[in-house]
Parts: structure tokens; sequence; C-alpha cells
């Protein structure tokens, strides 16, 4: 009798290996989206933020003074949103090389990643639709600008529980040669809390807590930079350390399927 089945002999070989160029394009989209925050931002005024203890009638006044600047610069960062992803599932393909066949903190840290994407959208969308209509209400306008800056500093939950979560997972990392050194845990542990004065500017519209104040603003903004640096070096140098092979799951799967193979051919005989 034919064969029914087209002879296949697999072997380790059959398994594809990812490359590195996606993995480091991905890291490197991280400080893509800094560059391109930052100079929009700062085309806005908005580095610093201006400061929330104005009127309506001088937040109005500001964003009519400052209405093309703003839109050109919120624009600009509202484009670089979705080079975060990239950057942050570059983080969850490490900690799944950590954990193992059950990844729930590289996935944990996945979704959070994704929300965190959406809470830099919002922001921006808000600050667009404050210079949208130059007759709106000065009231309504400062609110919008108000709702925009309690989204982009206030809401720090998904940021500070990601870091702490990368942190645990270098910290439970076992192997005699780590993938991240056990500083670098120790780092996104103590950053994640620098992150926590932002969750008080609903109290302030002045002073050091306020949005525009140095422990909502300039120490997180420090903070954030303290964190990207080791952490951007430390992903590349993980991805250039890992050696592509196949992990013993993926073999075993292979072999599995050639035995399978085998017998289809056998009966097929």
């Amino acid at each position: 009798m034919a064969s029914l089945v087209a002879p296949h002999r697999a072997t380790s070989s059959f398994i594809p290996t990812p490359s590195r160029l996606p993995q480091k394009l991905c890291i490197w989209a991280g400080p893509v989206m800094g560059v391109l925050f930052v100079i929009g931002f700062v085309i806005a005024g908005f580095f610093p933020p201006p400061s929330p203890d104005q009127t309506a009638a001088e937040v109005a006044a500001m964003i009519d003074r400052d209405r093309t600047a703003i839109r050109f610069g919120i624009v600009l960062c509202l484009a670089s949103c979705g080079l975060l992803m990239p950057f942050m599932t570059a983080f969850t393909i490490q900690m799944r090389r950590i954990e193992g066949t059950r990844p729930i903190l590289a996935y944990t840290q996945l979704a959070l990643a994704t929300m965190a994407t959406i809470e830099f959208v919002i922001p921006y969308v808000f600050m667009l639709v404050s210079t949208y209509r130059a007759d709106t209400d000065p009231e309504v306008t400062r609110a919008l600008f108000d709702i925009s800056w309690f989204f982009f500093l206030g809401v720090i939950c998904t940021f500070v529980l990601q870091l702490a979560i990368f942190g645990a997972a270098i910290l439970m990392d076992r192997r005699e040669t780590p993938i991240f050194p056990r500083w670098l845990g120790y780092t996104n542990l103590w950053l994640s809390l620098m992150f926590t004065p932002a969750s008080t500017i609903v109290f302030f519209k002045d002073g050091p807590f306020a949005w525009n104040g140095v422990f909502v603003w300039w120490v997180p903004v420090t903070a954030f930079l303290v964190w990207f640096l080791p952490n951007f070096a430390m992903l590349l140098k993980a991805v250039d350390a890992d050696d592509l092979t196949p992990s013993e799951r993926d073999r075993g799967l292979v072999d599995e399927v050639a035995e399978l193979r085998r017998r289809l051919d056998l009966l097929a005989d």
C-alpha cells in the first residue's frame, strides 16, 4: 500500500530559532519612544508641566497662545505610544526564559504593559481635545486639561507593578548563570517606590506634591531615567548571551512528532 503520509524525519534542526535582530529592534523602540516624548513635550511647552494652580481663564489663555505648538508636540507624543509595546514585550521574552513553562509573571507584565500603553494614549488625547475648539468654555478646557494630567501622572499602579514584577522575576532566577544580575532586580524593586508619590496629586495644586512638583514630576522623571538605562543595557546583553537553542521541551515535542510520523508510516505500509 502506498504511504498515505509523506515520509518525514524531524530532527532538532527542524525547530526554528528566533533571530536576535527582531528582539534588539524591540528593545531599541524604548529609547526612540523616550526621545520622541521629550521632543514632543518640549515643543508643547509641557517640560516641566504647567502649574495646576492656574485659573480656568489662565489655562484657556495658555492653550490659546500655544495651541499650534501643543498640537504638534502632543501628536508627536501620541505617535510614539505604539513603541512602548515592543519595548515592554522584550522584558516579557526574557522573563519567560527565567520562569520556564508556566511564565505567569511574564504574562502579567505583558498585560500591564498593554494597560500602560493605553494610559499614555488617553492623556494625550485629552490634551489634544482641550486645544480643539477655540470657543470652548474655559471651565471645560481646564477640566479636560486636568483629566489629561491626572491620567498622565496620577495613574501609576501599572508601571509600579511592572517594575516590582520584573524585579521579583530577576531575583527568582536560580540558575548558575542568571540572565540578569541580582542588583538589577533590587534596582527595579527600589525604583518602583519612587513613582508612588504621584498618586497624591489629587490633594495638591501647588508645592512638591503637585503635578509639576519635585516628588511628582522631577523625582519620577529622574527615577525613570535611572531605571531605563541599566534595564536597556541589560536587555541587550541578555539577548546577546542567549544561545537561542531550542528548549528541552521543544526537543521533546519534536521527538514526539517524529515518533508519531514513524508509526503512521508503518500503519500506511
